[in-house]
């Protein structure tokens, strides 16, 4: 059985024209990314599929594809409880200080006793490093919520690649 992450990286997935796009449609990488998130909802839990404009949705469709055809995407249908823009709330101990961290967690899903996190990035630049406290605290949270083991992963829609992030770096 494959890994989730083991999915290929689409050549056609090419950054600079998707910015292109997202530039003549006067629409911000996080409005965008908004929309990409909406969208991949949309797939799992049957809502309607919001629109910006047909450039723009068929870039935000061809993403969630990507996810879609994932093996996370696989075990999320799978899954015994899933939800979507899961928000909760936890306290987060590091470097002896506590904090309060609050979600909404992208998508969340148990399969087989573990805890998913799964958090989606439209960003152009893979730099997992950049989200690890983040996922750090969503699986430190989702842990102390369901009382059983978490993974989190971060989720590339350009690209469909995936990665399970592990703890911070240097730890």
């Amino acid at each position: 059985q494959a890994e989730p992450g083991d999915e290929s990286r689409p050549e056609d997935s090419t950054p600079n024209a998707i910015d292109q796009v997202l530039l003549r449609a006067n629409l911000s990488p996080a409005d965008f990314g908004t929309l990409a998130h909406a969208v991949i909802d949309a797939r799992l839990t049957g809502k309607p599929t919001p629109s910006i404009s047909a450039e723009v949705d068929a870039i935000a469709s061809s993403m969630a594809d990507r996810f879609m055809d994932s093996d996370l995407a696989s075990l999320a249908l799978k899954a015994s409880w899933r939800r979507t823009e899961y928000g909760f709330l936890s306290r987060y101990e590091l470097g002896g200080k506590y904090y309060v961290v609050s979600g909404p967690a992208d998508l969340v899903f148990e399969y087989q006793d573990t805890v998913y996190v799964v958090d989606y990035k439209t960003d152009s630049l893979i730099k997992p490093d950049r989200h690890a406290l983040q996922l750090d605290a969503y699986r430190r949270a989702m842990e102390a919520i369901s009382g059983k083991p978490a993974q989190t992963w971060l989720f590339y829609l350009r690209t469909g690649e995936a990665m399970r992030i592990e703890g911070l770096p240097g730890e």
